[in-house]
């Protein structure tokens, strides 16, 4: 079991991870191409974390 402490950073942490995903998702379809790259490295950088 974790602590208190260890569950709320896990929590924060899949949540960024969610939000990250779904601004990537939008932005690809938005058609900008720097915010689609900018987003798309994040995201690449999270797994590679992960």
């Amino acid at each position: 079991m974790l602590d208190p402490v260890s569950r709320t950073t896990e929590v924060l942490f899949w949540l960024i991870m969610l939000l990250t995903f779904t601004a990537t998702f939008n932005a690809a379809e938005a058609g900008r191409e720097d915010v689609r790259l900018m987003l798309i490295a994040a995201v690449g950088s999270s797994i590679a974390e992960g």
